[in-house]
């Protein structure tokens, strides 16, 4: 497929390693992202891309400094692995940790909900959401009642994951209580989204829970529904909002739409298209007013580059049963990416991406970066998905 616009983050800074989640395109018409890193002492950038100078431009260049704190003395803030919400001019979005050595996450602070104004460049910082807790990484908009939903999980040591709402004109924090209980085991209980319907109810599932939860809007009481995801899967992955009360979302044999009117029933569930391409669960969407559009990433590297191919693919809505393949992602240097954090679509044939992409042998002593034995750097892309 073709690539439009291809550039590295790691000229801005060096360390850069991944993005996951947070890229956002706003109703200014430009796209807001992040980059993130696992590098102690390396702070999360925030970056925008206008479509019509075709440019990126460095908002801030430390999140940890936003947040309040000193880089030399906490660990930082070096990721936003979180959802971009808007709501009334303003961005708003969770930090995350970069330092995951048993220093990093004892020593952590804990993640904050930062907002962004548009207009001004003006940031607003919340505070600390749950001492030593990180946001791994769940933020979602009752635009209604004006509050957001805060998901905050333990990387140390911690009971488990709490559900947070946070009134955004008084900056009140309400702990809604434990969400699941916490072995100890791995990086937290991921929750990558929220789904907040029209009753401002929030919906989400947690990885290796196997349940549907529920925050109810009116009580701020936490349900748990076990055995509800269709296939009963660990979680639910990637999702994306159709309207104020559905959601089309990835289980691991496809794609189904949740209406959350039906209430926590296996019935709220409908497959939309069953698909089979390798390696879904690693999948992100994105979705318009016609389509929808994944990627996928093969399950094992080449022989012949030992990296992995990554594709996008995408269906109308409304026939479901229709495929495009609009083919591996390279750009014209032949780069390629290891890993693609989201998409998100313009309505108009281009997606926005930032991920992980394998850097070229000559570019390894400037930008790349090792991750898991593989040498990486950090790209924003603008991808062709033109019929």
């Amino acid at each position: 497929m073709k690539v439009l616009f291809n550039t590295t983050l790691n000229h801005r800074v060096r360390m850069l390693d991944g993005q996951w989640q947070g890229v956002h395109l706003a109703s200014d018409g430009r796209v807001y992202f992040f980059g993130g890193s696992h590098s102690a002492g390396v702070s999360a950038p925030f970056f925008r891309y206008d479509p019509q100078k075709n440019d990126v431009e460095l908002l801030a260049l430390d999140m940890t400094r936003i947040c309040g704190e000193d880089p030399a003395k906490t660990p930082t803030q070096g990721k936003v692995h979180s959802d971009i919400l808007e709501h009334r001019g303003w961005l708003y979005f969770g930090t995350h940790l970069s330092d995951y050595t048993p220093y990093g996450c004892g020593a952590y602070t804990g993640a904050h909900l930062v907002g962004y104004e548009m207009a001004t460049g003006r940031f607003r910082d919340y505070g600390i959401i749950h001492p030593n807790y990180t946001n791994y990484s769940a933020v979602g908009l009752d635009a209604a009642r004006n509050r957001v939903y805060f998901y905050a999980t333990p990387f140390g040591t911690g009971d488990g994951p709490h559900l947070h709402r946070i009134d955004l004109d008084t900056g009140a924090n309400r702990d809604l209580g434990l969400v699941a209980p916490w072995d100890g085991k791995g990086h937290g209980q991921a929750c990558q989204h929220f789904f907040i319907d029209e009753r401002g109810d929030c919906w989400f599932a947690v990885r290796n829970e196997h349940a549907l939860f529920v925050a109810r809007g009116d009580t701020g009481r936490i349900e748990r529904h076990d055995g509800i995801l269709p296939g009963n899967p660990p979680q639910w992955y990637c999702m994306r909002p159709l309207d104020a009360n559905r959601l089309l979302h990835i289980l691991p044999d496809g794609f189904y739409i949740f209406d959350s009117r039906r209430g926590a029933d296996r019935r709220a569930f409908t497959l939309l298209k069953p698909v089979n391409t390798p390696g879904l669960t690693w999948a992100y969407c994105a979705v318009d007013a016609e389509r929808f559009y994944w990627n996928s990433r093969s399950q094992r590297p080449r022989q012949d580059t030992g990296h992995h191919e990554t594709r996008v693919w995408s269906s109308a809505l409304g026939h479901p049963e229709e495929t495009v393949d609009h083919g591996p992602i390279r750009d014209e240097t032949g780069r390629e990416p290891w890993f693609v954090g989201d998409l998100v679509s313009d309505g108009k044939g281009r997606l926005y991406t930032a991920g992980r992409w394998y850097v070229l042998p000559e570019e390894v002593p400037s930008i790349g970066v090792d991750r898991h034995g593989l040498m990486v750097a950090v790209y924003f892309t603008v991808l062709d998905v033109t019929r």
